[in-house]
């Protein structure tokens, strides 16, 4: 996929003439083409610095983008922008929507208007537009004022006639767009609590925490219902996949929105996400619409990310029947195949005939491009030993006669004696282990060790490859 061949060429950035692993040209698949709909989330609103979530998504797998969100759009305006698009949509392989929001807030403002209003009779009434306004300024007055109308607006008959109208155009963009394009891939976003964070930031302190809490509280019911919605959409459309914004937001470990709460006159209340949100954002959808095949690898495990990077880049596979086998231990024709993957595989005139247990296997162009490079040796006794377990030193050795290989700079101040056992290093791996731990590829196990000699499973190989291409090549391709 196209993912994967842009993932490879920026790994590899410094490499010229590389070949991609389907080697005929004609076989390269076009870039898929991304079309984001929504409101101004997608559109990029409030993102000082960074890219909506549309680019970072396109960026990361490849896709050609065509954003047609806009900023303050509704459920009732994706028809008329997919009728004004429909060479876009008819032409798209992925299409993502992002809205609701504002089907939401614009009822609100205009439901606490009019209950304050009635409430309090002021002089000068205040609007939706008003509200809105002070609201984004961080007035203070003002959100002291209407604070108790946002909790009671989710309680009010006014919610359930917004969800049923965002719930009738939702479903009809989607039937819009598979009218002209049945075979495009559609996925929805939840909506997410922008307060959520905030509350849970304020909850000690005794000045902001009730207020917080209320905020966020008021908005949960809000975006529980839409998110009822949209959830129901898979099933009573047979025509998108959802992706849970939601529940990523929720569990964020810095706020990944604007809104701000330092005191009672300091403060915002912009719902919109920051960079950090939309970097969420485009890592869920990565997340959905490119799954990993593997059953044995969970979202909480702390390899999660690298496995995805050294599938989704043609570093690593699985090992068969949808498994990654994380903790097993590699051998070292896995780890030559893996550099050999990681350099392309270039071809090979000429099978090596130094060693006796290599012979036709499926390793063995990976063996002989290694051996003739310099980024392995045999055993010296005419064996190569395909199926030995390869150490966490061995691995090192591995990486760092690459590196030397690439013409990498591998000069570092590295130094294993912080480790209790830094003894236990080879004499041979000393230098390459150095180097690793040196550049954060190999480090310790978090009880002071680094444990030379054990073997090296797939997750911290997987991890290692991440760690490699971030830290080295991306440094060697910055110099």
């Amino acid at each position: 996929m196209s993912k994967k061949i842009l993932a490879m060429l920026l790994c590899l950035c410094m490499v010229v003439c590389m070949i991609p692993l389907s080697a005929g040209a004609e076989e390269v698949e076009a870039p898929k083409v991304y079309v984001a709909l929504g409101d101004s989330i997608p559109a990029g609103y409030g993102v000082d610095e960074g890219k909506a979530y549309p680019e970072l998504l396109a960026e990361t797998c490849g896709y050609t983008l065509q954003n047609l969100s806009e900023s303050g759009a509704v459920s009732a305006d994706l028809t008329e922008t997919i009728q004004e698009n429909l060479t876009a949509i008819a032409s798209a392989d992925i299409i993502t929507i992002t809205v609701g929001g504002n089907d939401l807030m614009d009822d609100l403002y205009e439901y606490v208007a009019n209950a304050y209003n009635a409430a309090n009779s002021p002089e000068v009434p205040f609007t939706k537009e008003i509200i809105q306004q002070k609201l984004a300024e961080g007035d203070s007055t003002v959100f002291m004022a209407v604070l108790p109308y946002l909790a009671a607006y989710t309680k009010s008959e006014n919610v359930k006639a917004v969800i049923e109208n965002f719930s009738n155009k939702l479903v009809g963009a989607i039937a819009a767009i598979k009218a002209v394009n049945a075979d495009v891939a559609i996925v929805v976003t939840t909506q997410y609590n922008p307060y959520t964070y905030l509350a849970k930031a304020l909850e000690n302190n005794p000045l902001y925490a009730d207020y917080a809490t209320l905020l966020a509280t008021g908005f949960e019911a809000g975006v529980t219902a839409l998110n009822t919605v949209i959830r129901t959409l898979p099933a009573l459309t047979q025509a998108c996949t959802v992706a849970d914004v939601y529940s990523v937001f929720a569990a964020a470990e810095e706020n990944p929105c604007n809104a701000g709460f330092t005191s009672e006159t300091t403060y915002t209340l912009d719902f919109h996400p920051n960079a950090y949100g939309q970097s969420l954002y485009a890592q869920v959808l990565d997340e959905t619409i490119n799954p990993l095949p593997f059953t044995d690898v969970d979202k909480d495990q702390w390899y999660y990310n690298a496995v995805r990077y050294a599938y989704f880049n043609d570093l690593m596979t699985g090992t068969g029947n949808n498994q990654f086998q994380p903790t097993t231990v590699l051998d070292r024709a896995t780890v030559v195949q893996i550099l050999y993957n990681l350099e392309g595989q270039p071809e090979v005139e000429e099978l090596t005939d130094k060693f006796n247990d290599v012979g036709t296997q499926w390793y063995a162009k990976a063996i002989t491009w290694a051996v003739e490079n310099g980024v392995v040796a045999g055993n010296g006794d005419g064996t190569f030993g395909p199926n030995t377990a390869i150490s966490r030193e061995g691995l090192a050795q591995m990486l760092y006669n690459y590196a030397l290989y690439k013409k990498y700079n591998v000069e570092n101040e590295g130094d294993l004696s912080s480790f209790t056992d830094a003894d236990k290093v080879s004499e041979w791996a000393e230098t390459a282990l150095t180097w690793a731990n040196a550049n954060e590829l190999i480090n310790g196990n978090g009880d002071g060790t680094i444990t030379p000699t054990a073997g090296a499973q797939r997750a911290h190989a997987a991890s290692i490859l991440m760690k490699f291409c971030e830290n080295v090549v991306a440094a060697q391709a910055a110099e």
